[in-house]
């Protein structure tokens, strides 16, 4: 069989150059320049704000403004206390196109406590999202980001699916001056420096628990987004980026 094959495709060949010379002597000449059009990968480069903690009487209505003017959507991981109090700012969100995800209803602390009542204060904040927006994502941060494996495997039993970050400003020291607050310069450039395709970039819209100035990322985020854009980048939910999310 193998000699076959060798006498087949020497066969192919000498058609081949007997064609080729047909057509060179019917005026045709072989073209030095390459024409054909170079096939590139398409590499999708999308990426996710962000903004817990809130809603927010100030910070979070700001945001909005600015995202509504750059045309961008983002997920707000709110909690469900804040949500009673500022309902009519989370409505403006969901209706303006936002995802309004769980990230508790008291940012309390996930570990070492019982699971009955860690799925009792995160449903209690999902029935809130639902009565104010008309849907529960399932969608659940923890705050601090404290969660431990077996947590993660109960609440994916329970339909939740839970959702950390990529790029946290708070991880980088050179964003703090030494008076502690935030320079817009700085922020910016832990989360452009840092991006890359697919990321999710965890921001705050509220100071619960901090002494965080949130001015500071009102007046970063219109810089942040034009940079991204100008990279390339295109801002989506975060649940675009969950695979196999199914809500």
């Amino acid at each position: 069989m193998i000699p076959l094959l060798i006498s087949g495709r020497k066969i192919v060949i000498l058609m081949g150059i007997t064609l080729c010379g047909a057509f060179i002597s019917l005026g045709c000449e072989k073209n030095t320049a390459n024409t054909e059009p170079k096939m590139t990968k398409s590499v999708s480069k999308t990426v996710a704000l962000t903004f817990d903690d809130g809603p927010d009487s100030i910070y979070t209505s700001m945001i909005l403004d600015v995202l509504l003017q750059k045309d961008v959507k983002a997920t707000f991981f709110t909690l469900g206390f804040k949500i009673l109090k500022y309902p009519d700012v989370v409505k403006r969100a969901h209706n303006e196109g936002h995802l309004i995800a769980n990230h508790s209803y008291d940012h309390f602390y996930l570990p070492r406590t019982p699971f009955n009542r860690v799925i009792k204060n995160i449903d209690h904040a999902e029935r809130i999202i639902d009565s104010v927006c008309g849907y529960s994502s399932k969608l659940f941060r923890p705050p601090w980001g404290a969660v431990e494996k077996a947590e993660i495997d109960s609440l994916n039993s329970h339909g939740y699916y839970v959702v950390l970050w990529d790029i946290d400003i708070h991880k980088n020291n050179s964003n703090k001056n030494n008076n502690q607050i935030y320079d817009v310069n700085s922020v910016v450039s832990a989360i452009v420096d840092n991006i890359s395709p697919d990321k999710i970039v965890l921001l705050h819209d509220s100071n619960f628990g901090n002494k965080d100035d949130r001015m500071v990322i009102v007046e970063a985020l219109p810089i942040i987004i034009d940079k991204l854009k100008n990279m390339g980048y295109t801002f989506v939910t975060v649940d675009k980026l969950i695979k196999n999310y199914h809500n």
